[in-house]
C-alpha cells in the first residue's frame, strides 16, 4: 500500500514535455503580470509581445526582475528569437 502511495506522488513530480510555465512580464502601464506562454527551453531569452502594441516583454519565472540582493534574474528561456503574440 506504501508503494502504491508513493507512485502516485512521484507522478506529480515531473512536468510534462508540454506543459507551459506561468510566467511574470513587467507591463509598463499593469506591472508586473502573470502571463501563461511556452517559454521551457532554448537558447534565447522568452519575450512576448500583446497583440496590438509594440513594446517587446521579456518573461520571467517570479514577479521581478532582480532578486533580494539586486542580482539579475534571467529571463525564461525560448527555442525562437521573435516573440510571442499573445491577444
Amino acid at each position: 500500500m506504501l508503494a502504491f502511495i508513493f507512485a502516485i506522488a512521484l507522478s506529480f513530480a515531473f512536468k510534462p514535455d508540454n506543459a507551459v510555465i506561468p510566467g511574470y512580464v513587467n507591463h509598463p502601464l499593469l506591472g508586473w503580470t502573470p502571463i501563461d506562454a511556452d517559454c521551457t527551453t532554448g537558447d534565447f531569452d522568452c519575450q512576448i509581445r500583446f497583440e496590438g502594441e509594440t513594446t517587446t516583454l521579456n518573461v520571467y519565472p517570479e514577479p521581478k526582475d532582480v532578486d533580494d540582493e539586486g542580482n539579475p534574474i534571467e529571463p525564461l528561456k525560448s527555442n525562437s528569437p521573435e516573440p510571442i503574440i499573445l491577444d
